[in-house]
């Protein structure tokens, strides 16, 4: 069995789209639509290897979700997802324990790799 990859993002089409992109990968997905219910996936048995993290999201935003995942696990590894690419965004993610940050819009390829550096770690 693959890595498994908890895909957070309060918009159905966007989950709904990286789990097409990343179909016919080794891959086990599974998906929250808020902050909340991402850290509720990442309580569960097993739990997920790498959160794929929207950074804006209503009620709880990818950072303070960061932040949370990683006081319940420093093994779970959080990569940001946004279409956000500004510095000062990149630290707050960076100083509340992301692992990696992918930039919207991107390349399937350039994901796959991000995804699968942190599968292998």
């Amino acid at each position: 069995m693959g890595k498994r990859i908890l895909i957070v993002d309060d918009m159905e089409s966007v989950r709904i789209l990286l789990s097409v992109l990343l179909q016919d990968t080794d891959f086990e997905f599974l998906e929250a639509a808020s902050g909340e219910e991402a850290l509720i996936r990442c309580t569960s048995d097993p739990p997920p290897d790498i959160v794929l993290l929207d950074l804006f999201m209503p009620k709880m935003d990818g950072i303070q979700c960061c932040r949370e995942i990683k006081a319940l696990s420093r093994q779970i590894k959080v990569v940001m997802l946004t279409t956000v690419g500004e510095e000062a965004y990149l630290k707050k993610a960076e100083e509340a324990g992301c692992d990696g940050y992918v930039i919207k819009p991107f390349r399937k390829a350039a994901l796959l790799e991000t995804l699968q550096k942190y599968a292998a770690s």
